[in-house]
């Protein structure tokens, strides 16, 4: 369904709702999912028209990474990712130093108590490569490289702002140059930042002018 029709189906629900509840009331009405800590809230501004950044860390086959990143939900289940990445490897005496750029898609494909959410991601990236050998000041090789991006990310919300990430992702290098091997696993963590209430489809968002008279103090 898209975001569009959400949105609308639970602003008639709200309006309609509020309205019995509120007949010869002379207060404002409060739609029922902007009421902090509320489930379906915290659903909607998962998948629907949510943002976000994000900080990850963690490790390689043989080194470590960092990937801050921006994340933009399309519906309920689907979501883009846009991450640059940085990657420091040692392999029997090979410095092995990364700068990329990674872009994938994730689906939804579980979802616990609108808290827990498991998706699954694929992409595509693009990374600058250079590496020397252990005894030397001279960078032996410089390389650009494309791969393909297979992998999942398991989330879980604190609240509706913040939500532990968790993600595991494998890259396929596709130019076969076997300086670096061609495959590279990931395995990172870290925080996710959500800025829900910077878009009026989102159900914690500014009502749009056409609907906002419903929610003003009745004179």
């Amino acid at each position: 369904m898209k975001p569009l029709y959400v949105f609308a189906l639970l602003l008639l629900l709200s309006s309609t709702a509020g309205s019995q509840h509120n007949q010869g009331n002379d207060k404002t009405i409060v739609p029922q999912h902007h009421r902090a800590g509320d489930k379906s809230s915290i659903l909607q501004r998962h998948r629907v028209c949510d943002n976000g950044i994000e900080v990850l860390g963690g490790t390689t086959q043989y080194g470590f990474a960092v990937q801050p990143g921006y994340v933009r939900g399309l519906s309920k289940r689907v979501f883009i990712k846009l991450s640059p990445f940085y990657s420091k490897e040692v392999d029997r005496g090979l410095f092995h130093f990364v700068t990329g750029f990674d872009a994938v898609a994730g689906i939804t494909v579980l979802n616990v108590d609108h808290k827990f959410f498991l998706s699954g991601l694929a992409g595509m990236g693009y990374s600058y490569e250079k590496g020397r050998w252990r005894r030397s000041d001279i960078d032996r090789y410089f390389q650009g490289k494309g791969s393909s991006i297979f992998g999942a990310e398991a989330e879980y919300y604190f609240n509706n702002r913040f939500s532990v990430v968790v993600m595991a992702n494998q890259h396929v290098v596709t130019d076969f140059k076997k300086v670096w091997g061609f495959h590279r696993w990931y395995v990172m963590g870290g925080l996710r930042y959500h800025f829900y209430r910077m878009h009026k489809c989102s159900p914690a968002a500014t009502c749009p002018p056409a609907a906002r008279g419903q929610f003003q103090r009745k004179k």
